[in-house]
């Protein structure tokens, strides 16, 4: 965690950003305890709070679309992999529901760690419209 804290110290917003596009496509980094730690420099004075949301939202929002496009190009490989670890009844269950609910499931599920970096993925599995959830 000190080494994501010295990266956003030493780039500040745009490192902001790059942790937190990459931490949506699954890669484990403690997103909520970096925002605290965000919440902190903001309030020292050493980052602008509008600045640091728009880029936290930008890199969030760059990472779930990412993943979107990499499970619905890469389709195949997404499901064979989501269906070894999660099981073939249980995501014909959540395509479904992404089918009646996509939007509103993609927004919810961004705020349940784990869920969330497995939103973009399923949408892009689910052929969900781009503009549906945007």
């Amino acid at each position: 965690m000190s080494h994501l804290m010295s990266y956003i110290a030493q780039y500040g917003y745009l490192g902001l950003y790059f942790i937190l596009g990459t931490s949506i496509l699954g890669i484990p980094i403690p997103d909520e305890t970096l925002m605290v730690f965000i919440g902190f420099l903001t309030y020292e004075g050493k980052l602008n709070p509008v600045l640091a949301v728009l880029f936290a939202a930008s890199g969030s929002i760059s990472g779930i679309t990412l993943a979107y496009f990499l499970g619905k190009v890469f389709q195949n490989k997404v499901l064979q992999h989501l269906k070894k670890h999660a099981g073939g009844k249980r995501l014909d269950k959540v395509f479904n529901w992404y089918q009646h609910h996509g939007g509103k499931l993609l927004t919810i599920g961004y705020f349940i760690p784990g869920v969330r970096h497995l939103s973009g993925y399923i949408a892009g599995l689910a052929r969900l419209s781009y503009k549906s959830w945007l």
